[in-house]
């Protein structure tokens, strides 16, 4: 930099070589100067130089944000840890292509940072992505909050979102509309559609939301209550599909590159079920217990190993069917488990039903972010809302799982996921099959940084 001019963006106009040189009141002396004009080749390499420079300027482009002295933002952008996470991710991907994990304190905002990594596309044709959709859940801006609280009214009954959920009713790949259901505890049901619209006929949003059947809720939420309808309006739910990509509302974000992986058939672990009832996943129906259903089985084989807890967490707004947790002397390991009944009478491959518990088990990975958020929901599933049951705990208890959350200050704490379906035969499955088993492994590893696990016959 000389006299505020950067060299740098000029282009030389040839090339000057001497034997010697000295710097004499400021001026550069040169012994036997020759100078010798920029050849054509030259010339054109220059060119393209810069041409490249220019091109960087305002590619890698990460707005802060700017707040006011009275503490609003007085320019929206990314904070010190988002742009400082972002750049340490640029940093690993240039370098690899495995999974990585990124730690961050709660209340640091993950959620934008995942999604300044994927690349977003605004849907504005009314067309659904040519995808299988795998789950649907609430967005995610809702669990940056360490306290967040929802809540589903329905006339004088109210319903903590632990005893609520969100499910996919249909979803047609390429189509302009699929249908969602909102459940609140074992009462209501409400189902709502939400269409594509094409940029010539959307006036502000590209979507719209309406209420197709059941009654008319209301849902409490950021210190305010509004109609259901009205809600996911603006706060679209979450829809993730088998190719990794997200849709949130009329918001498309795709991976920067092709996530593909084939799930190891070798990995998957089958069972001898016995007289187990295929059809039957529930282990506790209409104030009784069903022995010989997927549930109890599975929670029967589960007896036999080290599990310290096993807990039984079905029902609308369950973190898993059951959660298993270990309890060593320096890892605490927690198993979300997934369970599918069969839709068939004997064991299959049928891919409705492995979409369906893929994306239940992807939808579980908000409980792996936090042990004593799991524990709260446990804790809150015991005392309210054990739906008949004399207890959810099969082993250990809830005292003990609390003395658990104060220890786990002292130990490190590791999520695993896994489905559990005897509708799927390990012998003779389909790559197709073993492609989604492999997209949900992928999805598990980069954010527990442990694969998926699958039990089947």
């Amino acid at each position: 930099m000389v006299n505020g001019f950067d060299f740098t963006d000029l282009a030389p106009a040839g090339v000057l070589r001497g034997t010697d040189g000295e710097v004499i009141d400021g001026i550069l002396e040169i012994a036997d100067a020759r100078f010798r004009e920029v050849e054509d080749s030259l010339a054109e390499g220059n060119r393209l130089r810069a041409e490249a420079h220019a091109s960087w300027r305002g590619g890698i482009n990460y707005v802060s944000e700017l707040v006011a002295v009275e503490g609003h933002a007085a320019r929206p952008g990314l904070r010190a840890p988002q742009i400082g996470a972002l750049h340490a991710i640029a940093a690993h991907w240039s370098l690899s292509k495995d999974p990585a994990i990124i730690v961050m304190p709660t209340g640091t905002g993950k959620t934008e940072v995942m999604l300044a990594t994927l690349v977003p596309e605004l849907r504005k044709g009314g067309v659904l992505p040519d995808e299988h959709a795998m789950m649907i859940d609430w967005p995610d801006q809702l669990f940056e909050s360490a306290s967040f609280k929802i809540t589903v009214v329905h006339g004088e009954n109210k319903y903590s979102f632990h005893e609520c959920q969100l499910d996919l009713v249909e979803w047609t790949p390429a189509g302009n509309e699929f249908t969602f259901k909102l459940k609140a505890g074992s009462e209501v049901e409400t189902v709502f559609k939400m269409t594509l619209v094409p940029e010539g006929e959307a006036q502000g949003l590209f979507y719209s939301i309406v209420r197709v059947e059941g009654p008319d809720v209301s849902i409490e939420a950021f210190n305010k209550t509004d109609l259901a309808v009205n809600f996911f309006a603006t706060n679209p739910p979450l829809v993730r599909l088998a190719d990794g990509s997200q849709l949130s509302g009329e918001i498309l974000l795709k991976p920067r590159e092709e996530l593909a992986e084939v799930y190891d058939q070798e990995l998957i672990a089958p069972l001898a079920w016995g007289d187990t009832l295929q059809n039957q996943e529930s282990r506790w129906k209409d104030g009784a217990l069903r022995p010989r259903s997927i549930q109890q089985k599975f929670i029967e084989h589960l007896e036999q190993g080290p599990s310290a807890f096993i807990i039984d967490d079905d029902d609308a707004g369950e973190s898993a069917d059951i959660v298993a947790i270990e309890d060593g002397e320096q890892t605490i390991t927690v198993t979300l488990w997934h369970c599918k009944y069969s839709s068939g009478a004997a064991p299959g491959n049928r891919v409705k039903d492995l979409y369906e518990v893929c994306g239940q088990a992807q939808k579980s990975t908000k409980w792996t972010w936090n042990f004593p958020n799991l524990v709260a929901h446990l804790t809150e599933r015991e005392t309210k809302h054990r739906a008949g049951r004399p207890t959810r705990f099969v082993r250990g208890s809830l005292d003990r799982l609390v003395v658990l959350r104060k220890a786990s200050r002292r130990k490190y704490v590791v999520f695993r996921v896994g489905i559990v379906q005897p509708g799927l035969s390990k012998a003779g499955i389909e790559n197709d099959h073993l492609a989604i088993l492999g997209s949900t492994s992928l999805f598990l590893r980069t954010l527990t940084n442990h694969p998926l696990v699958v039990i089947s016959s």
